[in-house]
């Protein structure tokens, strides 16, 4: 069995037939190493195959709730894993038909929130009740948002799912901005973000804005040293770290910590 999911580390839209068939094999295997891998193997497809930040983020979470306490948590898997084949069919196709999920629900809390949020992918007010996921790290919230800004410039304004998917990860992250900002009492930059937030009507400038304000913190400069400019059209010049080429590679590194 690992050696069939060792076969889909790397893994394009033709391929998914393949991987759903080795999901379907693993909900009766329910080896932990296998899951992991399938997990890895998921991830990376959605990061080189979607421009999905938020729903990779949700995701990846869901994963490593179940491998923190997999014993317990693997009579989850079936219900993850056929998420998961819808969500491939979906993206193989290019057709997102969120009426799919409508049936679905789990007494797994995160599961289930994650659930509400894959039926309401289409729905532009989800953020207002959106759910905080992914790490809380400073320098982890510094590195989506420049992932974020990279993934806006491959999207376009029929991509109606993705846009959603990119504003409710800037959401996100703003709010874990304003939580570590409060927690410093620094009010002031609380506000700022607030008001980023509130007003935001070009994404790719608010995201600018609160690049700006964090380059005083003292984690974020090892990430500021060396920068390259980056022009954009509708937008002033910007300043971003040369980590932008491997900023996906860090992202799915941090969001693939999963137990062993």
């Amino acid at each position: 069995m690992e050696s069939k999911i060792d076969l889909y580390t790397n893994f394009y839209k033709e391929d998914v037939d393949g991987f759903i068939k080795i999901g379907n094999e693993l909900c009766i295997d329910l080896d932990k190493v296998c899951f992991t891998k399938y997990c890895r193997n998921l991830i990376n497809f959605l990061i080189n195959n979607t421009l999905f930040n938020y729903l990779i983020n949700f995701l990846s979470n869901v994963n490593s709730e179940i491998l923190k306490n997999y014993s317990e948590y693997k009579i989850y898997v079936v219900e993850i894993i056929t998420l998961n084949n819808i969500l491939l069919e979906m993206v193989k196709n290019n057709r997102f038909e969120i009426e799919k999920f409508s049936k679905f629900n789990s007494k797994f809390k995160i599961l289930n929130d994650y659930i509400l949020f894959l039926k309401n992918l289409d729905n532009k007010e989800y953020y207002k009740n959106l759910y905080c996921v992914g790490s809380n790290n400073i320098d982890r919230i510094y590195i989506n948002l420049i992932v974020t800004k990279d993934t806006i410039k491959k999207c376009n304004s029929k991509d109606v799912i993705y846009n959603i998917d990119l504003y409710n990860n800037f959401i996100c992250l703003s709010k874990k901005l304003i939580n570590y900002y409060k927690l410093r009492k620094n009010f002031n930059n609380v506000i700022k973000i607030e008001s980023i937030k509130e007003n935001n009507k070009n994404l790719n400038k608010s995201i600018n804005d609160i690049l700006l304000m964090m380059e005083e913190i003292e984690e974020i400069k090892p990430y500021t040293q060396n920068l390259t400019p980056v022009q954009s059209k509708n937008d002033n010049d910007f300043k971003l770290p040369l980590i932008l080429g491997t900023g996906i590679t860090l992202i799915l590194a941090i969001s693939l910590k999963l137990a062993n």
